[in-house]
């Protein structure tokens, strides 16, 4: 699956901020997540081959940024690193509502544009992995892998990247 997925990633990928902790606009501080760094918690950006935003060497790991700092970034996305398992759509949905009427974050292009990816988390096993790597894949590229609609559970069957039955045969010793 990954490779299929890597195969079809176009040439030119977007610059994505990965954040920590949940990204949230009026906290004023957010929690960097550097894609390329060797952790779990941003495998699908990496496979995705998306550019990190936050420059290499310049961020440590969690390190709490400003809205300045997030400012001279403006990257194209927004990366909500663990979102996909730890908020609801309706949740995450507020808080793109909250970051597009925030005075300061409202005006970074990635937040003027709704462009926010959500992935699995720092706990994630091969199987959240999958969803997660899937539900990226969408949320970067919808023209190549099918608009994200926004739950897991909503991926129309002719567009998912993985067969999920077979997972669960695997899962359940049947394969």
């Amino acid at each position: 699956m990954y490779a299929t997925i890597r195969s079809r990633v176009p040439d030119e990928t977007p610059t994505v901020a990965a954040f920590n902790f949940q990204f949230a606009p009026d906290d004023g501080k957010f929690h960097a997540a550097n894609v390329y760094a060797p952790r779990n918690d941003t495998r699908s950006l990496r496979l995705l081959g998306v550019e990190d935003a936050l420059p290499a060497g310049e961020y440590v790991p969690n390190a709490a940024i400003g809205h300045e700092e997030l400012l001279e970034l403006d990257p194209d996305y927004i990366g909500c690193i663990g979102d996909l398992s730890y908020r609801s759509e309706a949740e995450f949905e507020q808080m793109i509502q909250s970051a597009q009427s925030h005075e300061t974050v409202g005006t970074l292009r990635a937040v003027q544009e709704g462009n926010f990816v959500r992935t699995g988390g720092k706990r994630m096993g091969p199987i959240v992995d999958l969803f997660s790597a899937e539900a990226t894949a969408k949320q970067l590229y919808p023209e190549e892998f099918g608009e994200w609609p926004g739950s897991i559970d909503e991926v129309p069957e002719d567009e998912r990247l993985f067969d999920r039955q077979r997972v669960a045969d695997v899962v359940n010793g049947e394969l």
